[in-house]
C-alpha cells in the first residue's frame, strides 16, 4: 500500500493524565495474554479496526484509547479519499470465532505497534473497501 494512503495514524498523542500512546517500532504485545476489541468502519468505506490490548490495560482505558485511534483511522481514510465519508462505531468485544472470521475472510491492510506505559497494543485495520453503490449497474 501506498504509504501515502496510509490510514493509521504514526503519530504519538497524550492520553488524558495517564501517559502518552505512542508507535512502538518493536511488538511489546504478549497475544497470549490480550484482550480485543473492535470498531466497524462504515460510509463511503466499509471495513474493521481490530485492537489488542496487553492484559495489564484496564478495559474501559483501552477502550478509550481505541476510540481515539479508530476515529483518527477514519480522518485519515477521509483525507486520502478526497474527503470520503466514513464514521467509527462504538467499540465491540469480538469473540474468537469472529476474529478467526475476519482475519481469514478478509485482507488485512495494515498493522500497527504501538505502547502505553511500557504496555503493548496492536492495530488492524482489516478489509477496507468502497461501498458499493451499484451505480453503473442499471
Amino acid at each position: 500500500m501506498n504509504p501515502t494512503l496510509n490510514p493509521i495514524d504514526q503519530h504519538s498523542f497524550d492520553f488524558y493524565q495517564l501517559g502518552k500512546v505512542e508507535p512502538s517500532a518493536q511488538n511489546l504485545l504478549n497475544v497470549d495474554s490480550c484482550w480485543s476489541a473492535a470498531y466497524s468502519l462504515h460510509g463511503e468505506y466499509h471495513g474493521v479496526v481490530w485492537i489488542q490490548f496487553d492484559q495489564e490495560i484496564a478495559e474501559e482505558v483501552g477502550m478509550e484509547i481505541g476510540n481515539i485511534l479508530s476515529s483518527r483511522i477514519a480522518d485519515q481514510i477521509s483525507r486520502n479519499r478526497d474527503g470520503a465519508w466514513v464514521l467509527t462505531s462504538p467499540p465491540f468485544r469480538p469473540t474468537r470465532d469472529r476474529i478467526q472470521q475476519l482475519t481469514s475472510n478478509s485482507p488485512t491492510l495494515l498493522q500497527k505497534d504501538y505502547s502505553f506505559g511500557g504496555l503493548g497494543i496492536r492495530v488492524w485495520m482489516i478489509g477496507l473497501q468502497p461501498l458499493d453503490t451499484g451505480a453503473g449497474n442499471a
